[in-house]
């Protein structure tokens, strides 16, 4: 490990870089806030699809009331997975939604970023058509697996 062998000033130096490049990432406007781990599991998913470009601004195509869809379909997952997640747990959980979500809208026309957020409340049925029955016992938690 590299960070120990440096001396006191160097470490702090490491440190203000990962800050700043940590925030910049956070606060991107193409980036969904923080701690909304399903927003950031779709836009990966759509830039690993394809579909969605970095810089684009996700929260200009986002609809009315999607924070509110969206707080719904989080509390939804917490039942399905029956279980306190961690961080990298829910951010596993966010990709692996938006996988299941954005193959079952793959066919929709104008398939892309508006088409996934304006259906974000579908994932119940986009999880039973990827996992059936999963979600509906509480066994969703067994599809994360964090290294």
């Amino acid at each position: 490990m590299i960070i120990p062998t440096l001396k006191p000033d160097e470490q702090l130096e490491v440190k203000k870089r990962v800050d700043f490049l940590l925030s910049s990432i956070l606060t991107h406007p193409s980036r969904p806030v923080q701690d909304d781990w399903l927003t950031e599991g779709i836009v990966t998913e759509l830039i690993r699809r394809g579909s969605l470009h970095k810089g684009m601004d996700w929260k200009k195509v986002a609809p009315k009331g999607y924070n509110k869809s969206v707080e719904n379909v989080r509390e939804f997952l917490s039942r399905a997975v029956r279980k306190p997640l961690n961080t990298a747990e829910k951010y596993a959980l966010g990709r692996l939604v938006a996988r299941a979500l954005s193959d079952y809208l793959a066919n929709t026309p104008g398939f892309g970023l508006k088409v996934v957020l304006q259906n974000v409340n579908k994932v119940p049925e986009a999880l039973d058509a990827s996992y059936p029955g999963y979600a509906a016992s509480g066994m969703l938690g067994m599809l994360i697996k964090v290294k």
